[in-house]
């Protein structure tokens, strides 16, 4: 675990350009030195996370990305959704499944921003909501574990760091096999 934290402080703190692909499943928006503008609030405060999702032609993978966020074992949490122009069903998809479900926030974007236009935007909502401890990101073909956001939120509040990356297991999509971990 050490060693993860100690690669992620090495990848903030350089000025090179990283081509990893790094999840921030439990940044602290309250005490890291890269977000100034949150203010600190007492550890006894509910934790709540936001979880930023941005989605681009994601029919085939959204439904189930969906599902496993809402069976989250930790359910003090806000989604915010982000279209980024879909051509496909994504939005329809999206909107039927999120229902009346105040959790989750879905913005529809006209023409395409990316995913880190998007992901700013979301950090920026977060930030506005004023009750949010923790941020993170999912991609739209990600499935994640019914225990990721109490895990990571226990990995951050007990070693202190200001993010963990989880180990992703990844699939072949055409014969439903893990490829690699």
């Amino acid at each position: 675990m050490k060693y993860i934290i100690r690669l992620i402080w090495k990848a903030l703190h350089s000025r090179k350009n990283f081509n990893l692909r790094l999840y921030w499943m439990g940044m602290r928006l309250i005490s890291s030195p890269y977000n100034s503008r949150f203010s600190i609030k007492s550890k006894a405060a509910t934790e709540k996370v936001a979880i930023s999702l941005s989605v681009h032609n994601a029919e085939k993978w959204i439904q189930q990305t969906l599902e496993s966020v809402k069976k989250q074992t930790f359910q003090n949490w806000v989604l915010y959704i982000h279209d980024d122009g879909s051509s496909d069903t994504s939005p329809a998809i999206i909107q039927e499944f999120i229902g009346n479900d105040q959790r989750f926030q879905f913005f529809q974007n006209p023409t395409p921003k990316g995913p880190y236009e998007n992901h700013n935007r979301s950090r920026d909502l977060a930030h506005r909501n004023g009750q949010i401890s923790h941020f993170t990101i999912i991609d739209h073909d990600d499935i994640a574990l019914p225990n990721w956001l109490r895990r990571s939120l226990r990995i951050v509040r007990n070693s202190g760091a200001l993010g963990v990356r989880p180990i992703n297991t990844r699939v072949d999509e055409d014969n439903m096999r893990e490829v690699y971990s």
